[in-house]
């Protein structure tokens, strides 16, 4: 039974994180983008100053980033939290339908004062925000989260147009009130918001928190993009650029208590495969783990394995213990997974515990899927020529490939025996080939046979390099006119080029070898050569 809770536990647990993974809570209402940086902006217009504006935008967007007031329950497997859900976050409550309508007044008498109170505001902005995004959401544990996920985002101003834009204009009325009637400060003169909305719907995205393949066909527009985008927005609607939120502490009932965390705030970035058995049986992991709080973190545990998320269990799972971590600290790590059967398309999680609360958990998670390793290959090796004249020049075709899933950039490299005679860098795109053209001048090579051969210098994590390297045989470097590499020119080599006189490259009589100059025709300049060097013989 006890291990039975136990992995109930744990299943719980990285099901909660797989949502977290992809910024999806059960609700959040809106995102940074509304709550921070559209505050900041309408704050602005109207008149604030800047830090006001901050102070003001940050408290706003500190109800979604506080333990106390975020809408999770605290512990190892956080779910909704209905009473903040009502509290903070404009939730309906079915047994008591009017309470959203009382708690929006509360909180705006709260902020109206005395004493007026910038922080207060804030908060009253996110509940009015959350007011219009959250009109049909009953507080609960699971909120809109499977909406979120399968791509019907309400917080997405794509998703509920009209009352993002009715929410838009309540806050900036409200901003120019309190500006006049509570702070008894002048107006500026408020910019026109219609383009700017219109620009922040069309760069909103209704999939934005969906769960969907980091890579391939269908790729969504990610969150962290899409915001990226909306704050580029807001910020040329200002002429300026917005600043980072303060990181306001709140207690339950909204009081501010400081500024910044306790204990640390830990994230993982940065997850990747760099490395994979060609059998599938191992895979190498790399990660950061920060703590981009201003204090220092307790000593923590990193959790990592093979996540199924058709039966939303772990295939494996692997931990480890690591020290405290001071403000601004990274780490790196890179470890092995073995003992399993890697196909392509595993989804692959690590997650940092920090045994304390958090302002900010929605990072401590981290997925990618492992892909197809990086693979170059040499494909082919041609040669112009098997008989080339000493001082005259031969082509080497080599002919490359892209195996793996990535855009790669490598080096080929040519050799003679184990002389390197000639290289060139190329660049190719995942499933796709080139072919090469080297022309390699025999001027400092002494008469002789040579092996011909290419090389593909590997790219990083590249674990198969059976085929990085290539020969199309020998080439005999001797006289100039010895068609035929026997190291005398005679009647032979003159009956060979005589055969191929006046022919050209592509054509059905053409020889190569008797193309002495390697200028594509056999014609008299060739048959020059041959006679400046008739009965020559190499020793």
């Amino acid at each position: 039974m006890k291990k039975k809770i136990v992995s109930i536990t744990i299943l719980l647990m990285v099901l909660n994180a797989f949502l977290l993974a992809v910024s999806i809570k059960p609700v959040a209402a809106y995102g940074k983008d509304a709550h921070h940086d559209m505050t900041y902006s309408y704050a602005k217009t109207v008149g604030f100053s800047g830090e006001d504006a901050n102070k003001i935008a940050s408290a706003d967007q500190a109800v979604d980033t506080n333990s106390e007031t975020d809408g999770w329950t605290e512990g190892w497997i956080p779910y909704g939290d209905k009473e903040e859900l009502k509290e903070w976050h404009a939730c309906e409550d079915p047994d008591d339908p009017g309470y959203r309508n009382r708690r929006l007044n509360e909180l705006r008498q709260q902020a109206i004062g005395p004493p007026k109170d910038l922080v207060k505001l804030g908060q009253y902005l996110h509940f009015l925000e959350d007011y219009y995004a959250h009109k049909y959401v009953t507080a609960s544990w699971i909120g809109h989260a499977l909406d979120t996920i399968t791509g019907n985002d309400p917080d997405s101003p794509a998703t509920c147009l009209e009352n993002y834009r009715e929410m838009s204009y309540q806050k900036l009325a409200e901003l120019y009130w309190f500006k006049q009637n509570v702070f008894k400060e002048s107006i500026s003169g408020i910019l026109s918001i219609e383009d700017v909305i219109n620009e922040v719907v069309a760069a909103s995205d209704p999939t934005w928190k969906a769960w969907g393949w980091p890579w391939g066909p269908g790729q969504k527009k990610d969150y962290e993009t899409v915001t990226t985008e909306i704050r580029e927005i807001w910020e040329e609607y200002l002429g300026e650029e917005i600043p980072d939120p303060i990181p306001y502490e709140f207690d339950e009932n909204g009081t501010l208590i400081g500024i910044g965390d306790r204990y640390g705030d830990l994230y993982v970035t940065e997850l990747q495969v760099p490395a994979y058995s060609v059998e599938g049986k191992w895979i190498e992991i790399s990660f950061i783990v920060g703590n981009k709080g201003l204090n220092s973190s307790p000593t923590f545990q990193i959790i990592y394995g093979l996540w199924d998320a058709v039966n939303w269990n772990w295939t494996g799972i692997h931990s480890l213990i690591e020290d405290t971590l001071s403000p601004g600290q990274t780490i790196s790590r890179k470890l092995k997974i073995e003992g399993y059967i890697f196909d392509i398309g595993q989804p692959i999680c690590v997650a940092v515990i920090n045994p304390m609360p958090e302002i900010d958990s929605t990072n401590d998670f981290a997925f990618v899927l492992v892909k197809p390793p990086p693979d170059v290959a040499l494909i082919n090796v041609t040669l112009s020529k098997t008989v080339v004249g000493q001082g005259y020049a031969t082509n080497v075709n080599v002919t490359v490939a892209n195996q793996g899933n990535c855009t790669e950039a490598f080096h080929v490299e040519v050799y003679a025996n184990m002389t390197s005679i000639i290289s060139q860098s190329v660049t190719l795109t995942s499933g796709n080939l080139t072919t090469i053209t080297f022309t390699c001048n025999t001027s400092g090579f002494v008469k002789g046979n040579y092996t011909i051969w290419a090389y593909a210098w590997p790219v990083q994590g590249e674990t198969d390099t059976t085929d990085n390297a290539l020969s199309d045989g020998w080439v005999v470097i001797t006289i100039p006119g010895d068609v035929n590499g026997d190291t005398y020119v005679n009647i032979k080599d003159a009956v060979l080029l005589g055969v191929a006189f006046g022919s050209e490259e592509g054509q059905p009589m053409y020889n190569p070898n008797a193309d002495i100059n390697g200028d594509g025709y056999t014609n008299i300049k060739d048959a020059v050569i041959l006679g400046v060097n008739f009965g020559q013989q190499d020793p």
